[in-house]
């Protein structure tokens, strides 16, 4: 049923939706409203920032518009009809963790009019700016179906591979999500809101755009999840691929576990519709076409799972590799540590030669200090005698010893001569002792100022 009135009692979005039909006794709505409000910061732009959607409208023409103010949304919502052909909200986001281009008035505004159930609101908390770690596993796809107001809901979260832009990363690849909310109202009447749209989706939206006579209710989806299959293919691209070391192989073991698992998800989320769309009576063509779907997201699982088992013995070759690579190093890292034993041993033996040549040359030594004891003092003796100091007398049957005159020469001489020799080597001691203390405070200040500076 059509309306053209304001969406009312917007602000306790999705309490208010007691009041349109039994979603109270479905759901816990006052949960959800205060999920909505605590998440409103991490999820949508302030309030004073401007708007930024775009609305496409398919039915006898289609024709596509920007909405880049709150007055202009709630001029489309008033003048909406939910039965008159398909009707897409286009919500972007600023980048791929970045907050969605519309405030939490406009959003509760829009999913007001468009009598959500309360389970997108699941789906649109995956979106928004990233608080903790990054996890690529949320999914899923919630349906309904009222009877008496002749409505079916759906809404789900597929994943795809895009490329990101990034110039500093080498992976060129990266995995995005979109959001879908799809209600079917009589026999025409569809209504999406798709939430940060792909570039490829962008693309074949367009190319509908310009036959919309080709298009059937249940076109728009499977052009969706046809752009999701497809753009999962590249990132199979492994050819020039270089495995250096294990660490590199567990990382790209991470990522084909994480595609893995994304395609099990859009696997799940295929059947679901599936069965939704049995349900719902749809045509055999839209059937058809997500048996296609899912016939090729299996093969791509497939595909995936082959690659993890050949990651998988890549790992374990790479490993056998590293430990016989370990063994042989430490077998030369053995050989050089018995060359190194063998080097120390010779220099033990050397040491010992030199120590026995030393104890030799000791004996031989004190052999030499010994005789020189008994040669200093007569050779002395024999100097004195042979320069006439001193002469030795017979006189009477005894002897008389005479000492020449100049002999005190000698002893004045002698002692002069050590007198100097003292004070020369006295002189000596104290220089190095003051030169050894200047050296000292030298190195003492160095190490100070290089403190400080620190």
């Amino acid at each position: 049923m059509a309306s053209s009135s304001e969406p009312k009692d917007w602000q306790s979005y999705p309490q208010n939706l007691s009041s349109i039909t039994s979603y109270d006794h479905e759901y816990d709505l006052r949960s959800y409203s205060t999920q909505l409000r605590d998440d409103s910061i991490r999820l949508f732009i302030d309030p004073t920032d401007s708007v930024n959607l775009k609305t496409v409208h398919i039915g006898e023409k289609a024709n596509e518009a920007l909405v880049e103010s709150r007055l202009q949304l709630e001029d489309y919502l008033q003048n909406l009809d939910l039965d008159d052909g398909l009707h897409i909200i286009l919500i972007p986001q600023q980048g791929s963790w970045g907050r969605l281009v519309i405030d939490e008035r406009s959003i509760k505004q829009t999913l007001t009019r468009l009598e959500v159930f309360p389970r997108f609101l699941d789906i649109l908390r995956s979106f928004g700016q990233r608080v903790g770690f990054e996890d690529d596993s949320a999914g899923g796809v919630f349906l309904r179906n009222n009877e008496e107001r002749c409505t079916h809901e759906a809404s789900y979260l597929v994943k795809l591979v895009e490329e990101h832009g990034r110039i500093e990363s080498t992976e060129p690849w990266s995995i995005r999500q979109m959001g879908v909310y799809h209600r079917k109202s009589g026999e025409s009447g569809n209504a999406f809101i798709i939430l940060n749209p792909s570039r490829s989706f962008l693309r074949r939206l367009k190319y509908m755009q310009e036959d919309p006579d080709r298009i059937s209710p249940g076109a728009k989806s499977r052009a969706q999840l046809t752009k999701v299959i497809e753009s999962q293919e590249p990132s199979f691209s492994l050819d020039d691929i270089r495995i250096e070391d294990a660490q590199e192989i567990q990382v790209l073991q991470d990522k084909c576990q994480q595609l893995a698992h994304v395609l099990d998800l859009n696997c799940e989320l295929l059947r679901q519709l599936r069965k939704h769309l049995d349900r719902i009576s749809a045509s055999r063509s839209c059937a058809e076409s997500l048996v296609s779907l899912l016939s090729e997201s299996t093969i791509h699982v497939k595909r995936a799972d082959r690659l993890l088992k050949r990651l998988d013995g890549t790992i374990a070759l790479t490993q056998k590799i590293l430990d016989f690579r370990c063994l042989a190093s430490l077998q030369h890292s053995s050989g050089s540590m018995e060359k190194l034993a063998r080097l120390t041993r010779d220099d033990n033996l050397m040491m010992k030669e030199l120590t026995e040549k030393a104890a030799r040359d000791t004996d031989a030594m004190r052999w030499i200090t010994f005789l020189t004891l008994i040669y200093l003092p007569a050779s002395f003796v024999a100097t004195m005698m042979g320069m006439n100091y001193i002469s030795v007398r017979t006189v009477n049957g005894g002897f008389s010893i005479n000492f020449a005159g100049e002999f005190w020469i000698f002893f004045f001489l002698t002692g002069v001569l050590l007198v100097i020799t003292l004070i020369t080597y006295y002189i000596y001691i104290r220089r190095a002792r003051l030169r050894g203390t200047c050296d000292s405070k030298s190195r003492k200040i160095g190490k100070e100022e290089s403190v400080s500076t620190q």
